[in-house]
């Protein structure tokens, strides 16, 4: 996670932000680190929220401060009741779909910023209802996070720890996973410390 105090965040540009500074189109665009530590002492103010996700995805972009903003955007969600959370999860799903299949971010991003889409702790999430067609999830941790109503359209979930998932019913398993019919939880067919196993 890159620290809110980093010096590299002026160097990440959003919709309205580049060469270290707001744009002239557009000279009230926020700086990202501030707009989050507001967000995270203030996770409910959504109208703050609101305004700052444009910036960070637009048309189809995940400009490359959305990499950076996406653990912290997931930390605030965490701070919101399930129903008050949606758009947060939702923003993460443009940032993360806009990866693609194999992971792909802006060129010139540092990999401790790319590493935070891969490697995303979802524990306990609850991504009922949350589309995530195309997501690559290839690390994140989604122990016992219910994913019974999500879209897994194309997502890429291998090696992703899927241990106590909630799976949906009507939806194949991942190879090297059973559903147990009474929790509709995720279990192991392999042994999940063994990294070559696909």
């Amino acid at each position: 996670m890159l620290r809110l105090d980093d010096p590299r965040w002026p160097d990440l540009d959003h919709r309205g932000w580049s060469a270290g500074r707001a744009s002239s189109d557009d000279p009230a665009a926020p700086f990202v680190p501030d707009e989050l530590r507001h967000l995270l002492a203030n996770p409910a103010d959504r109208q703050r929220f609101t305004a700052l996700w444009p910036y960070l995805y637009s048309e189809g972009t995940a400009w490359p401060a959305a990499y950076a903003a996406v653990p912290y955007l997931v930390e605030i969600a965490r701070q919101l009741s399930p129903a008050k959370r949606v758009e947060h999860v939702y923003v993460v799903g443009l940032v993360v779909m806009c990866s693609g299949t194999y992971g792909r971010t802006p060129d010139g991003l540092p990999a401790d910023i790319t590493a935070n889409l891969g490697g995303a702790d979802l524990t306990g999430a609850n991504l009922g209802g949350a589309n995530l067609t195309g997501a690559n999830l290839t690390r994140a941790d989604l122990t016992d996070a219910d994913l019974t109503r999500a879209d897994l359209t194309r997502a890429d979930l291998t090696r992703a720890p899927l241990s106590g998932v909630r799976w949906p019913a009507d939806r194949p398993v991942p190879p090297g996973w059973q559903r147990d019919r009474e929790s509709g939880r995720l279990k192991a067919t392999w042994d999940p410390g063994d990294t070559a196993v696909e």
